[in-house]
Order: structure tokens, then C-alpha cells, then sequence
């Protein structure tokens, strides 16, 4: 009782079964991206990345602005870094968690981006509201499966309730 199990399943998917999951009709829609990262070099290499596949990115440097950020602008999407100065990604998360309970808001997927995955950290990021986790470092085609993962997905699914 109380025990949680994070693992990771090998698959040999075939590239045109993956680009089937996506509706056709969802394939060009883009996202809107907050990356939240305190170090300026990470932070623009990933927000590079993401504008390459032609998404429209927030950038924030620190968990205080990126809640900022999110509550002015709710993006589809927010990476979220874990450690950095003034709150942490997990105290940022909770805050923004909070933010949308109170405003009745749908939540955002929000996925941590750390090369910190050991398996009790990892247990503590779903437990601050973090969806998902990305670790470091991070590479384009795992950026683009992640948006397609939890983004475009979670805006198929709003479409289809309209």
C-alpha cells in the first residue's frame, strides 16, 4: 500500500503506426510552450528546438516568473525545470495547480526537465502535479513526442468536447 512503480517500456514502433495516433487534422496544429529553466543557454536550446517544429514558445527564468507567465497566458504546455533559485520547479508546479483549481482552469500537462531521475525523485514530481518527466538532456525528437504526447492530444480532446 502507498508504493509507486515508475518504469520505462522499450517499443519498436513502426514511425508511420506513431503518426496515425494524431488525427490528420491535428498534425499542423502547433502548441503554445512555457519553458521554465533558470539557465540561459538550456533554456534557449530548448525554446530553439521547440520554434524548429514550429511551435510558439514562453521562455521564464525562474519557477516565480514561469507561474507568471502561466497564469497570464495559460500555454498548452509547460516544461518545467526542477532545480533553480527562489521556488523550485515543484514548488512552481503546486503554485500553478493551485492557480487552476481556484479558476476552475483544465490542467496543463506539465512535464519536469532534469537529469535528476532517481526513482524516489521522480515518485515527488507527480506529487507536486507534474504529468510527465524529460530528462536531460533533452534532444529534438523527444521534445517533439512529448508535444504530441500531451499538448496536441490534450487539445484534440477539448476540440472534440466542442
Amino acid at each position: 500500500e502507498g508504493t509507486r512503480f515508475w518504469f520505462s517500456l522499450p517499443t519498436d514502433l513502426d514511425p508511420s503506426v506513431a503518426a496515425e495516433v494524431i488525427p490528420a487534422e491535428h498534425e499542423s496544429w502547433r502548441a503554445h510552450i512555457l519553458v521554465v529553466e533558470d539557465d540561459p543557454l538550456n533554456r534557449q536550446v530548448v525554446g530553439d528546438l521547440l520554434e524548429s517544429l514550429g511551435h510558439r514558445v514562453t521562455l521564464a527564468k525562474s519557477g516565480k516568473q514561469g507561474v507568471h507567465c502561466y497564469q497570464n497566458e495559460q500555454p498548452d504546455l509547460v516544461l518545467m525545470d526542477i532545480q533553480m533559485p527562489e521556488i523550485n520547479g515543484m514548488i512552481a508546479s503546486k503554485e500553478i495547480r493551485s492557480w487552476e483549481t481556484e479558476h476552475k482552469l483544465q490542467p496543463v500537462p506539465i512535464l519536469a526537465m532534469t537529469a535528476d531521475i532517481e526513482v524516489h525523485r521522480i515518485a515527488r514530481y507527480g506529487e507536486s502535479g507534474m504529468n510527465d518527466l524529460l530528462g536531460k538532456p533533452i534532444n529534438r525528437e523527444q521534445l517533439n513526442s512529448a508535444v504530441i504526447g500531451w499538448a496536441v492530444r490534450r487539445q484534440a480532446s477539448f476540440e472534440s468536447l466542442s
